[in-house]
């Protein structure tokens, strides 16, 4: 029971089930338009980079809170911290790999949402403040 425990802990907690909903919405888009699934480049560089992007930004969060206010569920990320980094890195690798195999309008698509979404988790405004935190 432990174990199935800690899998689930993995699964929520390193952006798994995150990432498999943004890819999932993908698919469905891609659907709506084509009238069929395609797995390709795009889906994978959504999958890889929604785990990294979620992962950065629990990492920022945990950093950002006390020790002493942790409840049971931050004690429980908290423990997962180093898988998380580590998750978060190799899907780093992995988004950069299939960011390579996209061509120039698709990676171009991608600029604005994806700096939008670097500033709504790194703290790089005033007072260590990130977008997400700005009123």
């Amino acid at each position: 029971m432990k174990l199935l425990y800690k899998a689930i802990d993995f699964i929520l907690y390193t952006n798994l089930w995150i990432a498999l909903a943004a890819l999932l919405l993908y698919l469905q888009t891609s659907f709506y338009f084509d009238k069929h699934f395609v797995i390709n480049n795009v889906a994978y560089f959504v999958f890889f980079t929604t785990i990294w992007l979620y992962s950065l930004h629990r990492i920022v969060g945990l950093s950002k809170i006390k020790q002493s206010k942790h409840n049971a569920r931050f004690s429980r990320i908290a423990n997962l911290k180093n898988i998380i980094f580590i998750t978060s890195k190799l899907a780093f690798i992995a988004s950069c790999y299939f960011m390579l195999k996209l061509d120039f309008q698709t990676i171009k698509a991608f600029v604005i949402p994806g700096l939008v979404s670097i500033l709504y988790v790194l703290p790089i405004f005033a007072k260590g403040k990130r977008l997400r935190d700005i009123g």
